[in-house]
């Protein structure tokens, strides 16, 4: 991928994250744009979003995304300096709620085996577990 069209592609995602924030649909959940995707010649641009929510609220949110589509993809062009804004193709990315699934499912398993459960990546606590609490330091020298 290109410098430019991996900043359009930033753009893009910026652009739109803060268009869809203003959106008033009630069908619209607790959306993010995880990528975007450009065609080589900028005609289609493929926005991947990930919702936290049940595979209903999901859908729906989906559905309302290609509902504003057309409206989206005029302000989008209004914000950039493109001959043609490229045409917006909304799908979902489930690799968000696939990869917290699966932490989720590794955890049990360890759990049942009576093993340590690995610490996750980001040095968060796994789901259920109290975060793990600083010693106090001694500042009396």
């Amino acid at each position: 991928m290109s410098r430019r069209t991996e900043r359009v592609s930033a753009f893009i995602r910026q652009e739109l994250a803060g268009l869809i924030r203003r959106l008033n649909d009630p069908r619209i959940g607790f959306v993010t744009l995880t990528r975007v995707e450009l065609a080589p010649d900028f005609s289609v641009a493929k926005v991947f979003v990930s919702v936290m929510d049940t595979e209903t609220r999901e859908g729906l949110t989906l559905q309302a995304l290609k509902s504003a589509r057309r409206r989206l993809q005029i302000e989008l062009s209004e914000a950039m300096k493109l001959r043609r804004c490229p045409a917006l193709v909304f799908a979902v990315d489930r690799g968000m709620k696939h990869s917290i699934r699966m932490n989720a499912l590794l955890h049990d398993l360890a759990r049942e085996r009576g093993e340590t459960p690995p610490a996750p990546p980001d040095d968060t606590p796994p789901p259920g577990e109290p975060e793990p609490q600083e010693e106090a330091e001694d500042h009396d020298e």
